[in-house]
C-alpha cells in the first residue's frame, strides 16, 4: 500500500469532501421518535393493549345458568364461560361431541371451533369411585413381603 500525502493546498478541498461525505452531530437524531417508524416497530403503550385486549378476551365470567339456559353460540359470546348449575349430558353443539355426562358445575365456554362456535367442557370430571383412597391402605410388614418371596422361590 502506498501511503499518499495531502498538500497544504488541497487541504481545504479535503476537508470540505470529508464534510459532504459525513452527517454533522447535529444531524444525528438522538431520540427514537426523531426516526421515520417504516418496520412498524410497536411501541411500548400498543404491545401492553395488544397483551391486555387479549388477555382480557380470553375468557369473561358469566355466572351460573341452567344447561337450557347456555349462552348463544354466536361471535359475540367468544370466550364466555358459565357454570352449568345441574348435571347435563352434552349435545351435537358441544366440541366433545353428544352424549358426554357432566356433573352440576360443570364450566363450559363458547369456542371457535373451525368456522363455527361451540361450547367447549372446561376441566371435565374424573370419577375417581374405582380407586382406593391412601387412608384405605393397609402397609404389608417386612415378614409378609419376605413370605411372598419364600411361597414364590420354587416357581
Amino acid at each position: 500500500m502506498v501511503a499518499k500525502a495531502i498538500s497544504y493546498e488541497n487541504l481545504g478541498t479535503f476537508a470540505e469532501e470529508m464534510k459532504k461525505k459525513y452527517a454533522k452531530t447535529s444531524d444525528i437524531p438522538v431520540k427514537v421518535s426523531d426516526l421515520t417508524n417504516d418496520a412498524g416497530f410497536q411501541t411500548e403503550a400498543q404491545v401492553t393493549a395488544a397483551i391486555h385486549a387479549k388477555v382480557s378476551s380470553a375468557y369473561k365470567a358469566g355466572g351460573s345458568v341452567a344447561f337450557a339456559d347456555l349462552p348463544e353460540l354466536t361471535e359475540a359470546n367468544l370466550g364466555l364461560v358459565v357454570n352449568v348449575a345441574e348435571p347435563f349430558t352434552t349435545t351435537e353443539d358441544f366440541v366433545e361431541g353428544a352424549g358426554e355426562k357432566h356433573p352440576g358445575g360443570t364450566n363450559v365456554v363458547v369456542a371457535k371451533v373451525g368456522d363455527s362456535c361451540k361450547y367447549d367442557v372446561l376441566a371435565g370430571f374424573v370419577d375417581l369411585s374405582g380407586y382406593v383412597k391412601s387412608s384405605d391402605l393397609e402397609y404389608a410388614s417386612a415378614e409378609e413381603i419376605q413370605s411372598l418371596f419364600a411361597e414364590n422361590e420354587g416357581v
